[in-house]
């Protein structure tokens, strides 16, 4: 089942988030889990990772002393991983900015909401012909051999059936493969943001709200799967570098047949 976490990291100290980078977020984070996770995490999954991340203050420069951390686990069998290793590592947790370490200590909870089986994922009750989803961190996507600021359809959901097939243990009752280009883009509100990483590295990345119009998917089961990969997409984000904080989705709003 996916699992969403949030956590409130209390610092020590006061922090400029300017000074936080992506890859800053996912060190602090396999710090926060302990290192046999961190383990796992790192070498047991190359190609596809079952978990996302979304901190609130990253891509927002301002003065604080705590951070929001939301931690998204795609796989059953990490979840009780990832809880002990919240508990367990309660100290000693330090967040590295420039010259200076921050303590920090955490505290997390669950809402009941977002912890869900696979299988309920699959009972949808509408069938949506629109959907409306909201870029909330920046995203991007990659095609021929380069970045991509624009979600289009086939690469969106060619990386949510890849993530749906590895952890959720459900096939598709379809290959969508054939119906992508079905899917049309109907409106969007999208800006473009360079994301730049503490190697000195950068993304051209976007964030924003676009709706997909799905009323040429005249395959019902098709149209009920694209809608369910959407929902999956609330847990797994989406595009690029969705464990160091990218791509995080942040709402859907639909229009029903």
């Amino acid at each position: 089942m996916p699992l969403k976490v949030f956590l409130k990291l209390n610092l020590s100290e006061e922090i400029d988030t300017s000074c936080l980078t992506p890859d800053k977020v996912h060190g602090l984070f396999f710090s926060l889990v302990g290192e046999e996770l961190a383990g796992i995490l790192h070498e047991g999954y190359k190609n596809i990772k079952p978990f996302s991340l979304f901190c609130r203050e990253l891509f927002k420069p301002q003065k604080v002393k705590a951070l929001s951390l939301e931690v998204n686990l795609l796989e059953d069998s990490l979840i009780p991983k990832l809880l002990s290793g919240f508990i367990l590592n309660q100290k000693g947790v330090f967040l590295k900015l420039n010259s200076k370490s921050v303590e920090i200590k955490a505290e997390f909870r669950i809402p009941q909401r977002w912890l869900k089986p696979y299988s309920s994922l699959v009972e949808v009750k509408e069938i949506p012909t629109k959907v409306g989803i909201k870029f909330v961190s920046p995203a991007t996507f990659r095609r021929n051999n380069s970045d991509l600021p624009f979600p289009l359809p086939e690469l969106l959901f060619k990386g949510l059936v890849k993530r749906w097939l590895a952890f959720s243990g459900l096939p598709l009752e379809v290959d969508l493969r054939e119906y992508y280009n079905r899917v049309e883009v109907e409106r969007y509100n999208l800006k473009t943001q360079k994301v730049e990483f503490s190697s000195g590295g950068k993304l051209t990345t976007f964030v924003g709200e676009v709706v997909y119009n799905l009323s040429k998917v005249e395959n019902k089961t098709a149209l009920k799967w694209f809608f369910i990969l959407l929902n999956f997409s609330l847990w797994s984000g989406v595009g690029r570098k969705t464990t160091m904080g990218l791509g995080k989705i942040g709402g859907l709003w639909k229009k029903s047949l």
